[in-house]
């Protein structure tokens, strides 16, 4: 019997090993030729899926990732034609996109002009706004769709907890992330929803008090996910708030849950995005700080990815996210700024949030 089992098990993992590697595989060769893909991981699981957009159809086509920039009005969208069989399978041209030069690093100095200028707002006025920054690095030797592909599958295996995803599409270049951050999720066939309120960042410690900055900022977006719900009449209850841990860092979390009676999905999405984790509140002062105070372009962080098959919809802020060309790669994080808040401590939370992916690229020994 415990040989079988052995047996058994060393199956199971030959099967999944080669699963990975023939998803690497796809992800190389979707590099490779710049077809629009997407390979990702859902919460609670380490497997991958992977999907391009070419070829012949899988019909019907009812399975698609979206990509909606920080902003934007429309989607990329990438839908399933392809599965990793009939992709690597498949003969396909090179398709030529072009793509967006990075973004250079912010600067010490402009960043602390920045925020040093908006506490001195909030201190007036109250409130709260994030604002985001960028380190981006040259990687001499080159990133290779297969150097790519390898972090890729790492990243998409390791984190068990988030959504994981690498995408590649003409319209908004590459990214990999894993978000903590679900913005809205529907089981189809039950229409059971669920969303969250994710706001207050700290270093992962040991069952200790919150500190009144972090709680403030966490209230902030609950109370706007509340009234957003509440407006729209669907029934939901809210759960008591928890702490959550992503990586090195954990947050405040508080969950709301319901069921849907039609088609509502879309129209919760529209008015929860961008909730006040990522931009602010009240929303419309802070979106006007975030154009006064941001130098550079968002892109696609803090916008939205959303999957959708037929027994699912799963719609996630793109956070802990990392922007990839053939030779760099810019790293995007931000913090909820208000009157409490101190330059040099924010800073710091944006670095340890880019220490999420960074490692991958760049290992320590």
């Amino acid at each position: 019997m415990l040989k079988l089992l052995k047996r058994s098990l060393s199956s199971l993992l030959a099967g999944s090993n080669k699963k990975i590697e023939l998803s690497k595989m796809a992800i190389v060769k979707a590099l490779s030729t710049g077809v629009p893909f997407v390979a990702y991981s859902l919460p609670s699981t380490s497997t991958i899926d992977f999907f391009a957009d070419c070829g012949d159809n899988i019909s019907p086509v009812n399975t698609q990732f979206s990509i909606t920039p920080w902003g934007a009005k429309s989607s990329a969208i990438i839908k399933a034609r392809s599965n990793v069989p009939d992709f690597l399978a498949a003969k396909v041209d090179c398709f030529q996109g072009i793509f967006p030069k990075l973004q250079p690093s912010t600067s010490y100095m402009n960043y602390s002009n920045s925020v040093g200028h908006l506490i001195e707002e909030l201190k007036q006025d109250g409130g709260k706004c994030v604002i985001s920054r960028i380190e981006s690095y040259n990687v001499m030797s080159g990133l290779s769709p297969e150097d790519i592909a390898e972090i890729a599958v790492k990243v998409l295996t390791d984190f068990v907890k988030e959504f994981a995803y690498i995408f590649h599409h003409p319209e908004v270049g590459t990214w990999l992330a894993a978000s903590p951050e679900k913005l809205f999720c529907v089981d189809k066939p039950t229409g059971k929803f669920q969303t969250i309120a994710l706001a207050g960042t700290r270093v992962a410690s040991k069952n200790e008090d919150w500190d009144s900055k972090n709680v403030k900022e966490h209230a902030y977006v609950v109370d706007f996910i509340d009234n957003i719900m509440k407006s729209t009449g669907v029934g939901f209850t809210k759960k008591a708030p928890t702490t959550l841990s992503a990586g090195k860092i954990e947050h405040i979390v508080t969950s709301f849950e319901g069921e849907l009676k039609g088609g509502e999905a879309s129209e919760i999405i529209n008015e929860l995005h961008p909730t006040p984790a990522i931009a602010g509140f009240p929303r419309s002062k802070a979106l006007m700080q975030i154009n006064k105070f941001e130098s550079h372009q968002r892109r696609c962080y803090s916008g939205l990815v959303t999957l959708e098959t037929p027994k699912l919809l799963l719609s996630y802020v793109n956070l802990r996210c990392a922007e990839i060309s053939a030779d760099s790669v810019a790293f995007y994080a931000g913090g909820g700024i208000t009157a409490d808040s101190e330059v040099d401590t924010e800073w710091r939370e944006c670095a340890r949030k880019m220490s999420t992916l960074m490692p991958y690229f760049f290992p320590t020994e």
